[in-house]
């Protein structure tokens, strides 16, 4: 059972405020400020709200080796853990697991500046760099470029002595840590888990790899990022961090938490469409995930209600699109969403943050629109909500979620019965 949450985006830092900036149809793309040395101001992007090592807890001096990915980590997986009414007493540390997937961690050029400047004279020299300049190097900064090191970190804030695993760096290893979150618990690993995921940090690095990756919009509008539209140009970033806290269902009714839903099924495949740089899955892996999930769960396509939709307007949109059509063209009741239009590409955060969604669309029957997504996608033969949200009896929820190397992964969130 899903018996607590905690998300931080750039539409808010609890769920009662991303999911109500969804259902306004509101946007949290802006345009990046502070990198005008590197050519790469004024790009669209959705970066979360203001969050620093002091507004999380964390020392000046842990904080060199932590990063918007860390607070990020920290804020939603805390956030989890409190609003679940978790606690020592209620179950020992050793017993809950904490599972995380994580995005890519880059360096900040302003670490390395001062090595560099002290090995320059009229050029770099290299022999200086290696003997004297690597002393202005911070000795721990090569930790901070390992994502376990805020994995680890969230673990001592929290206490969490139990199972726990960490996966990187794309879509679906957030949905890979949450199964097997469930997994633990079903085993009797854990007797409840934390488990959610993390977004890269937008910074000049995470640009550029997504320009060599060649899925970055080159068009700076707000509104660049268009979900399953028939002008889409490609996606942008965004970050975010996004936790769940899991339970079965005999001790979360004992101790009479709320709670509405329950992952119940998931499904994953590989096989890729080479497409420049980036290989995106193929039509046949998406509907392969989806089914597998739906088969794990025991239901059929006419029992979804509402897909979300890993949608990040780049060329992958085509096989999901085909993969989705496939499977509930015939069905007239399922709806099909996009957050990504709002929030950005949130990666290994993507999953989590539908995860929370998906569990209050259940609560309150509203499925929020894509934003930017008209004109539609001719090939579009689903129903895909745009313009207004849709009041709607919801019950079952599946979301997709994509890597740019072949990788497709599919969740089933449900009622409880």
């Amino acid at each position: 059972m899903i018996t607590g949450c905690g998300v931080t985006c750039s539409l808010g830092n609890t769920a009662h405020d991303l999911y109500s900036a969804l259902i306004d149809g509101k946007s949290g793309v802006r345009k990046t400020c502070g990198y005008d040395s590197q050519g790469l101001s004024g790009i669209p992007c959705a970066q979360a709200q203001c969050l620093d090592a002091q507004s999380v807890g964390i020392s000046p001096k842990h904080s060199r080796i932590m990063n918007t990915h860390s607070y990020l980590l920290m804020e939603s997986s805390s956030a989890a853990y409190k609003s679940a009414g978790f606690s020592e007493k209620l179950y020992p540390s050793g017993r809950i697991g904490f599972f995380a997937g994580l995005g890519m961690v880059d360096y900040e050029i302003s670490d390395l500046l001062p090595a560099v400047l002290k090995s320059c004279q009229n050029e770099f020299n290299y022999d200086t760099f290696f003997t004297k300049g690597y002393r202005e190097i911070y000795p721990l900064w090569p930790l901070a470029m390992l994502n376990n090191i805020a994995f680890c970190q969230g673990s001592i804030v929290l206490g969490l002595k139990g199972d726990n695993t960490v996966f990187s760096p794309h879509g679906e290893s957030a949905v890979y840590a949450v199964t097997e979150a469930v997994s633990s618990v079903l085993n009797g690993k854990s007797a409840a888990v934390i488990a959610g995921g993390v977004s890269e940090k937008v910074n000049p690095q995470s640009i550029i790899r997504g320009r060599v990756f060649e899925i970055i919009s080159k068009d700076n509008s707000d509104d660049a990022l268009r979900p399953f539209s028939q002008n889409r140009t490609g996606t942008i970033l965004g970050e975010a961090g996004a936790f769940i806290a899991l339970e079965p269902y005999s001790l979360a009714k004992e101790r009479s938490i709320s709670f509405v839903s329950s992952i119940t099924g998931w499904g994953f495949a590989f096989d890729y469409n080479d497409n420049g740089v980036a290989s995106f899955p193929t039509k046949e892996a998406i509907s392969h995930s989806m089914e597998t999930a739906l088969t794990h769960s025991g239901i059929t396509p006419s029992d979804v209600d509402v897909v979300i939709a890993h949608a990040d307007g780049t060329h992958s949109d085509t096989n999901e699109i085909e993969a989705i059509n496939a499977l509930f063209s015939h069905s007239e009741k399922t709806l099909v969403t996009a957050t990504t239009g709002a929030i950005g590409n949130a990666f290994a955060a993507a999953a989590p943050v539908n995860i929370i969604l998906a569990d209050c669309m259940i609560k309150h029957g509203t499925v929020p629109p894509s934003i930017n997504s008209t004109p539609v996608d001719e090939r579009i033969k689903f129903n895909f909500v745009t313009g207004e949200p849709i009041t709607a009896k919801i019950n079952t929820v599946l979301i997709n979620s994509l890597s740019y190397e072949g990788h497709a992964s599919s969740i089933v969130v449900q009622r409880c019965a």
